[in-house]
């Protein structure tokens, strides 16, 4: 039975987090009752419109808000105390058209996130295990194959040479990187890439279509990273610190960058970072509660 249950990893989210359910999707029985009373017509086209809004912003990938989403689809009947049942249908009916899903960001996360992070919400791919590996072919054989690589890496470089930062009141879910290391490992790994952002701005790179400032902050803004400035004379570092965000802990995870990082190198994963991963952040922090008492 244990055979079974082994996860197969490809580079989109396989597995469904229980911690990070978007609670607000689900209803109450009352807000079913009142949604029941509506007329079936209006029932539908709000269903359908809250449908079609989570389509909008998977295709963006961009994140939305609660408040905003009811602002912007149901509108006058937010007073009707129906949103969470036309949520719950959305969220139902998406996944049933397009095996997408909706998520917010993972518990572990919570302490470390922004205050601004903390209440956003994504439409994600929730894919299938693959055995054969062929997704993953699929996905990096796409025309956007070499964006999708240069976020893998860099995610990777977070993971594997970052640093938990002791300038920051925020405890951190992962490791940050600066900007100069990230670039410097980046023209390690393909020289094309300048070791600095300055000079990287105006570099073309084979298999890219922006540049690698103008791509890191496309993926900041799509929150697969968080970027942090600094200007700290008690680190005598000042620049841009990089870590991962939190879309990057839904679609990407931290054991399919273990398993990236082991095929680079041509190694079996390391099983004490597996195991690491499969305890996740939750135990960590209460080894750190631990240590203070």
């Amino acid at each position: 039975e244990e055979d079974d249950e082994v996860q197969v990893l490809t580079f989109t989210q396989v597995e469904y987090d229980p911690s990070s359910q978007a609670q607000f999707l689900t209803s109450t029985a009352k807000e079913q009752e009142y949604f029941s009373k509506l007329d079936p017509m209006i029932k539908t086209k709000l269903v359908n419109d809250m449908t079609r809004y989570f389509i909008f912003k998977g295709l963006s990938k961009g994140s939305f808000l609660k408040s905003k989403a009811v602002d912007e689809v149901i509108g006058e009947y937010k007073k009707s105390r129906v949103a969470g049942a036309i949520f719950e249908q959305a969220k139902g009916k998406l996944k049933d058209l397009y095996g997408w899903d909706v998520q917010g960001p993972p518990t572990y996360m919570a302490d470390s996130l922004p205050k601004k992070y903390q209440d956003r919400h994504y439409v994600i791919n929730v894919c299938p295990e693959d055995e054969s590996g062929a997704h993953a072919l699929r996905l990096h054989t796409r025309h956007d194959s070499g964006r999708n690589g240069l976020l893998i890496t860099v995610l990777m470089l977070a993971y594997n040479r970052g640093q938990i930062r002791n300038d920051t009141a925020r405890r951190s879910a992962f490791k940050w990187i600066t900007e100069e290391q990230m670039y410097k490992y980046l023209n390690a790994i393909d020289m094309s890439i300048p070791d600095n952002a300055r000079e990287a701005k105006d570099a073309s790179v084979q298999d890219l279509d922006q540049s690698v400032p103008a791509l890191l902050a496309e993926f900041v803004a799509q929150d697969y990273l968080i970027t942090d400035k600094v200007k700290s004379p008690e680190t005598d570092f000042s620049g841009v610190y990089y870590t991962w965000g939190p879309r990057a802990a839904l679609e990407v995870g931290m054991k399919q960058i273990v398993f990236f990082t082991a095929n680079i190198l041509d190694e079996q994963p390391d099983p004490t970072m597996l195991l690491e991963v499969e305890r996740g952040e939750g135990e960590e922090d209460e080894d750190e509660d631990d240590e203070q008492e």
